[in-house]
């Protein structure tokens, strides 16, 4: 497993430093889903068919988002298609309290903006936060700006010696 691959959240209280991996993030997804039959029809519907994207990768992502939501602690903005499945999860209001409070150490509010600006920036931070944590975001899912940023974060640091 590569470095990028491994998440070390020391700032959810409830996982006492565990370190969160890729996997454990799918398993949680596999088992959202395999629990609420009804969320994997809702996020079928939404999951973007061009890129063959699955409800489980769908809530992969959503799951992801919030993680950095919960250990940065800062307003960021999910991509559209994130949003949508992310609206989807929380109808399910007890499941999601419930991950919240177990997974993530405390409850992940959902905020509305109509700045659009601010909406830009904070899409930004986010997608720079998804790559420090994650590595590459997928743009059939979080767009082609998460690419750019891709491209742009791998020069890392440059010297001249």
């Amino acid at each position: 497993m590569r470095n990028k691959d491994l998440v070390k959240i020391n700032k959810i209280e409830s996982l006492n430093t565990e370190t969160i991996n890729i996997q454990t993030i799918e398993i949680y997804s596999d088992s959202l889903l395999k629990n609420n039959p009804v969320l994997f029809d809702k996020l079928k519907i939404i999951a973007p068919k061009e890129g063959n994207v699955t409800p489980n990768d769908l809530l992969i992502e959503v799951l992801k988002f919030m993680y950095l939501v919960s250990v940065f602690g800062v307003k960021l903005t999910p991509s559209k298609i994130v949003d949508l499945g992310w609206h989807e999860f929380i109808l399910f209001t007890k499941t999601y309290e419930k991950f919240c409070n177990e997974k993530l150490g405390k409850f992940i509010h959902h905020t509305p903006d109509v700045d659009k600006a601010a909406n830009n920036r904070n899409f930004l931070k986010t997608i720079q936060h998804y790559i420090q944590l994650f590595g590459k975001p997928p743009d059939d899912i979080w767009g082609e700006l998460s690419t750019t940023e891709w491209s742009d974060s791998q020069c890392g640091s440059c010297n001249s010696n």
